[in-house]
């Protein structure tokens, strides 16, 4: 389906909060096509162009303004257009403006809007017009001879090329002229009429304007993320884990409840993560276990790694088949700054264990329970550091009342 969509990116309060790690306003971008993983926006059959303030409009361009108002705009006449309004402009194309719908200005006439300043050339309308505060303009006008327009907002991040073609599909095959998806709109420019646009009730169309708003994108948004992972392979038992749109999971991973995990993080096959385990900015090799209550922040773990329950792994590199026991406590920070803790390979690391960074531990070592480490450890050491176990007779305990 051949689409020209105009993306109107401006300020809103929502559009730098992070949504399953990326900003609200990335999602708009990324789904219809200006960077890398836009779904379908190959450039054969959808041309996308950002939309700004002020910018000039060439002439024979489809024409619609979305705004509450009601006009008139045919050749020679003057339309208002409210502040706020996308404004395009149509070579011959006269039609009535009833309120609520999606207006076409003919060229020739002259437009209009409430205050503020700037202009676009006078060649377009033949006459002088003003685009003014709050107006946006389309400054690409060929359209690259799509048949259907659709104008979208940078905050609306659920829309996508894929939702746009079946929506353009089922216009053509009812004979719509004309739908509003949210504060946008979706043109068929071969049955343009003057009649107020079907309104389309769907999620995906929604615009983060509020609080209430954003969680139920981010609930939209984390069920698709969630249903790809399915798709690829990964086993997800529960539908309520939170994970970020940029993390990598390879097919047979299985995650169970309550996870979290965000940013660039990378799990390899055959890992199990879960329950209630939080992984952050960390690469995980292939048939590890992240057990329940585990955290491992900025870390990279080999094939093979154990840490089954109650552990924190952070700023660390962990060896292939090391055990992680529980209670364990990569101990990064001193106050002040981070530092980082090296593990090796098939290494045994006890309950209750503290690594204080900056710390080596080499292949094959043994750590037992309660230990805290504070110096390098060659390959092979065994490290226990604990206080003596002390063991006394209690004396007789006298009675209290009550």
């Amino acid at each position: 389906m051949d689409i020209f969509i105009a993306l109107i990116d401006e300020p809103f309060p929502y559009a730098d909060i992070k949504l399953l790690g990326r900003r609200v306003k990335d999602y708009s971008f990324i789904n219809v096509g200006f960077a890398d993983g836009a779904d379908g926006a190959d450039g054969t059959d959808c041309t996308v162009r950002e939309c700004v303030s002020a910018a000039s409009v060439p002439s024979g361009t489809l024409g619609s303004v979305l705004s509450s108002s009601a006009g008139s705009a045919s050749s020679g006449a003057s339309c208002s257009v409210p502040k706020g309004a996308v404004a395009f402009v149509s070579d011959g194309m006269v039609d009535s403006v009833p309120d609520g719908s999606a207006a076409y200005i003919s060229s020739g006439a002259t437009a209009s809007v409430s205050s503020g300043a700037g202009s676009v050339s006078a060649a377009v309308f033949n006459s002088a017009a003003d685009v003014l505060d709050g107006a946006y303009v389309l400054a690409d006008g060929e359209y690259d001879g799509k048949r259907y327009v659709a104008v979208v907002y940078s905050d609306m991040p659920l829309v996508t090329v894929k939702g746009l073609r079946e929506l353009a599909a089922h216009m053509k095959k009812n004979g719509a002229a004309a739908v509003r998806i949210g504060r946008g709109v979706l043109i068929d420019r071969n049955r343009v009429q003057a009649r107020s646009p079907i309104l389309v009730k769907s999620a995906e169309y929604a615009s983060v304007t509020d609080a209430a708003a954003y969680v139920a994108v981010y609930k939209e948004m984390r069920r698709r993320i969630n249903e790809r992972l399915i798709k690829s392979g990964v086993i997800l038992l529960d539908g309520d884990a939170d994970i970020d749109d940029t993390v990598k999971i390879a097919g047979g991973v299985r995650i169970t409840g309550h996870v979290l995990i965000e940013g660039a993080s990378v799990i390899g096959g055959g890992t199990t993560v879960g329950p209630g385990a939080v992984i952050r900015n960390s690469v995980i090799g292939g048939g590890c276990r992240i057990g329940d209550f585990v955290e491992i922040k900025a870390s990279v773990f080999g094939d093979g790694v154990r840490a089954a329950h109650l552990a924190y792994i952070g700023d660390a590199e962990v060896g292939a088949d090391t055990n992680v026991g529980c209670g364990a406590v990569f101990c990064n920070y001193d106050g002040v700054s981070k530092h980082k803790t090296v593990v090796g390979s098939g290494c045994f690391i006890g309950a209750n264990v503290n690594l204080i960074a900056p710390v080596r531990v080499e292949d094959g070592c043994f750590i037992a329970a309660g230990t805290t480490v504070t110096e390098n450890l060659k390959a092979g050491a065994f490290c226990i550091g604990r206080a003596r176990q002390t063991v006394k007779e209690r004396g007789k305990q006298k009675k209290t009342d009550g």
